[in-house]
């Protein structure tokens, strides 16, 4: 009897062990700080929100669903409080059926349009297959979770059941705020969308951190849209070697002309941005 006592006190702090190597090895997210993460997949997009009350939210999902195994490197639990598709493109909502495959999901945002692909009719019936309804939204759309605002500021036209003639034209823009700090997520926007933007909704622009719009492309970014941000960050989420030249090289130039520090997933990895409501710095 004790030695059997005794082998069960040993493989259950053989567990234990296991346990408290697990959670050394994941990233800490200290009391009352945001983490934001654009996450290292390959060519596409996926942004991982955790906020000071440890809700998560997922912004795009990338090209495949090799994006959960980096969303478990970031989070405990199986739980994300919001999913965010800001387009239809397959960079973007590729990954998303394995997400919601493999955690609980609260919400989604849509943008409600309409596309033919496989990959997105797969990521539609993946959401009626665990019974998750989707929301579409466009600009004033907003939600608080905790001490974290999200608002919506793009698009401005409803594209429920529409196809636009670009997936690009329809993509969310979300502006996020914590404290005095602030995240710009554009998606795919392009510069039509930055001029309609800085024509509808200047004086929200202004953003601590600015995820530089599709990939980094000579499409966006336009110098006068850089100037109303105005972040102190860019994050350029781009595949290493991808076929499209992403980024460009006069996007590259204009930020560093415009002494804005920026970053690429495709040199660095993950790209990790903490704030305490007053500052932001990044991981390196």
């Amino acid at each position: 009897m004790l030695k059997k006592q005794l082998r069960f006190i040993g493989i259950a702090i053989l567990l234990i062990s296991a346990f408290a190597a697990q959670l050394a090895n994941q990233p800490s997210q200290a009391a009352g700080f945001l983490r934001v993460v654009a996450l290292d997949i390959g060519q596409g997009d996926a942004i991982l929100i955790t906020t000071p009350d440890d809700e998560q939210i997922l912004v795009d999902g990338g090209p495949s669903g090799d994006v959960v195994g980096k969303i478990l490197h970031y989070t405990y639990g199986k739980k994300l409080d919001l999913v965010v598709a800001t387009h239809n493109d397959a960079d973007h909502i590729g990954g998303l059926p394995a997400v919601v495959n493999s955690f609980k999901v609260n919400q989604v945002w849509i943008n409600g349009a309409i596309h033919t692909t496989h990959t997105y009719e797969s990521w539609l019936a993946t959401l009626k297959e665990n019974q998750v309804s989707a929301k579409a939204v466009k600009a004033g759309e907003s939600l608080r979770l905790g001490q974290v605002e999200l608002e919506v500021l793009y698009p401005t036209k409803d594209y429920v059941g529409v196809r636009p003639e670009l997936n690009n034209d329809a993509t969310i823009v979300i502006r996020l705020t914590y404290g005095a700090t602030s995240f710009l997520l554009t998606g795919d926007l392009e510069q039509e969308g930055e001029e309609e933007l800085i024509r509808d909704n200047p004086t929200k622009l202004g953003s601590t951190v600015l995820k530089v719009s599709h990939h980094g492309s000579g499409n966006s970014s336009a110098r006068e849209f850089l100037d109303y941000v105005h972040p102190e960050l860019a994050l350029i989420s781009v595949g290493e070697g991808n076929r499209y030249g992403h980024p460009a090289q006069e996007v590259i130039d204009r930020l560093e002309q415009l002494d804005i520090e920026s970053h690429r997933t495709d040199k660095e990895g993950d790209l990790v941005v903490f704030s305490d409501g007053a500052k932001v710095w990044f991981e390196d």
